[in-house]
Parts: structure tokens; C-alpha cells; sequence
């Protein structure tokens, strides 16, 4: 699909730039065209980016050109020395797949053949560039979406990122390719801790309140800072809320403690186990847990109720929450904490 711009195309439904060398500079460089991702599915912000792009290339040339133009006018050309030709620069995936296949596929299952395929396959999706030496981490990047657009989890798409590496480290290695692999640091988020994870709780209290402002503020996320593109920085967003913890929280207390927490305050209040696990998202142990579609939001209500915290400001809120310190040999403990109440 194209839009406006002679320069954009849509694979896959992601948007990518491409601008061809202009004639006087193309010499001087590995390539005829520029392929960058734009790693975004959005018209609008896919323009947006295309008029950022164009002009700083447009920019970048015309300060090649000028160097060029005095460089010139000095009398000075660069040294033209006989150079070693970078062995099979031209080196494909379709190349590294087959070598990989025929070196470390001997004595395999047919299923290492399968996953390499389907691996290379995948890849092949999302990327226009062939040779091995002109992929970049935008391809790396686009790559690690379209597997998450397929529906695949985080454990799936580091198992195919680990196969595509293993080809690419080896093509590189082999065929002695002035390159590096620019899928080996690319960021896979975790998935969920377990499929209970994501479930549906009602919201009273200090939640409520809280949530009640995200919605005033209009914004597609509850934390936009935290969001780049379509990820989320969570590690950024645990260390900002515990750097306002500190001051506040006895010694070893963290984010993660209102969890340890929020199961102790079920307990006090003699919470059924397989209810607590449906509120705390937590692996449930019993198979007939299983079965059907779980608690009614009432029925969690009705226990939430009971352990619901109020307090003069948010703030005070969330320090009733934290009853725990954490102690030596991972034990935990419930303690009162300033501006808190008995949970």
C-alpha cells in the first residue's frame, strides 16, 4: 500500500521508508537505496516521520555535497588503494539458511529443519532487504513485532529471535562478512506470569480513585511516559514508583511488596484461597479451579469490601497498603506503617 509519499510502503502492515541514492553520491557508498522501518502501523504518524526523515537525509546530501565541492575545489580526491573485496557481501538469508542447515543439520530431527525454515520464513515477511549485510535493528525490531502481531508469545518469539541469531552468527562467522548481528540485543518483553494474569477485578478505594483520574486525563495509557511506540518500559516505570517509595516505606520495601501485602490482608479476613487467587491473578493449584468461567465481579466486590483502604490523600492510601518489611531468608512480616491502618 502506498500513501502520498513516493518514499513510503506498507509491509505487513508496517511502514517503511525507502529513497533511492541520488547519482553524484551513490558511488561513494554500499548501496543504491536506504531502507529504513518506521515501526509504526499509523498513517499519521507514518507522514509525520517520513517529513522528519526526508529532510534530514535531504540535509545529510547536501552536506556530502559541499564536502565534496570543496574538497575539490583543494585539489584533494581520495586515495584510490587496492582494497580487499568483503568475501560474499552479497551473502543472502536464503545463502545463510542453507549453510546453516548443511553444517549443523547433520544428524538432526526433521523438526530443526522445520523451525530454521519457518524462522528465515518469518523474517522474510518483514523485510525487504535480502543480503545479511544490509539488515539493521529496525529489521530486528519490525521482525519482534510482526511475531507478537501473529498472536506468538514472548517464550515463542525468543526461541525463533535464537534461531535466526544462530544462522546469522554463523554466515557471519563462516563467510567472513564485515558485519555485525543486528538481532543479538533486541528487547523481548516477559510474558504475563501466568494466563491469570490478565483477569477482570472491580475497583474500589484508593484503585478507583486512582483510576477515575487516568480516565480524566484522556490518554490512550494510564502512563504515557513509560510507553515507546507500542512498548512498555516497565523496569523505568518500577524504579520511578519505588524512587518515591523509599522515603516513605520501611527498609526493603518495593512495588512488588503490595502484593505480598494484598495477600495477607485476604488472609486476615479469612478470604477463601481459590478467591484470592482469582483477585491476585496467581496460579491456581486446583484442577477444578479451572473449570467454567470463575467469579462473578460481584462476588469479588463483596470481598474486596472488606480490606478496602480510605484515606485523607492518595498518598496515605498507598502507605496503608504496605504492611511488610522484608526480613532475612526472604520471610515477610505485617507491621504498621506511618499514616497507616490495621489492614
Amino acid at each position: 500500500m502506498i500513501l502520498k509519499s513516493s518514499y513510503l510502503f506498507s509491509r505487513n502492515g508496517i511502514y517503511y521508508y525507502s529513497r533511492r541514492m541520488p547519482a553524484d553520491l551513490h558511488k561513494g557508498f554500499n548501496k543504491d537505496i536506504v531502507i529504513i522501518s518506521l515501526r509504526t502501523r499509523s498513517q499519521d504518524k507514518t507522514m509525520r516521520s517520513a517529513t522528519t526523515l526526508s529532510d534530514r537525509i535531504e540535509r545529510h546530501w547536501e552536506s556530502l555535497r559541499l564536502e565534496l565541492f570543496h574538497s575539490r575545489e583543494l585539489g584533494l580526491y581520495l586515495r584510490q588503494e587496492p582494497q580487499m573485496q568483503t568475501p560474499q557481501s552479497d551473502f543472502t538469508l536464503d545463502d545463510a539458511l542453507e549453510l546453516y542447515l548443511s553444517l549443523k543439520g547433520a544428524g538432526r530431527r526433521k523438526t530443526f529443519f522445520q523451525v530454521a525454515h519457518r524462522a528465515v520464513t518469518y523474517l522474510k515477511e518483514t523485510t525487504v532487504t535480502a543480503e545479511i549485510t544490509g539488515l539493521t535493528s529496525s529489521d530486528a525490531s519490525a521482525f519482534k513485532e510482526h511475531l507478537f502481531s501473529k498472536g506468538l508469545t514472548s517464550s515463542s518469539v525468543r526461541r525463533i529471535f535464537s534461531c535466526i541469531k544462530s544462522i546469522l552468527n554463523l554466515a557471519i562467522k563462516e563467510q567472513g562478512l564485515n558485519s555485525s548481528n543486528p538481532f543479538a540485543s533486541t528487547f523481548i518483553p516477559d510474558d504475563l506470569a501466568t494466563k491469570s494474569s490478565e483477569r477482570q477485578i472491580p475497583l474500589i478505594g484508593a484503585s478507583l480513585w486512582a483510576a477515575q483520574r487516568v480516565v480524566d486525563t484522556n490518554h490512550e495509557f494510564a502512563f504515557p511516559k513509560y510507553i515507546n511506540g507500542s512498548e512498555l518500559n516497565s523496569n523505568s516505570a518500577s524504579a520511578a514508583i519505588n524512587k518515591w517509595l523509599k522515603p516513605r516505606v520501611p527498609e526493603g520495601c518495593v512495588v512488588h511488596s503490595f502484593r505480598h501485602s494484598f495477600r495477607d490482608r485476604l488472609r486476615n479476613i479469612e478470604c477463601p484461597s481459590d478467591i484470592a487467587d482469582a483477585l491476585g491473578g496467581w496460579t491456581i493449584s486446583n484442577i477444578g479451579q479451572k473449570y467454567g468461567i470463575g467469579y462473578d465481579l460481584k462476588v469479588k466486590q463483596k470481598w474486596l469490601k472488606k480490606i478496602e483502604v480510605r484515606g485523607s490523600s492518595f498518598g496515605d492510601q498507598l502507605l496503608s497498603c504496605l504492611k511488610i518489611r522484608y526480613l532475612n531468608l526472604g520471610s515477610w512480616k505485617l507491621e504498621r506503617v506511618k499514616g497507616g491502618s490495621t489492614p
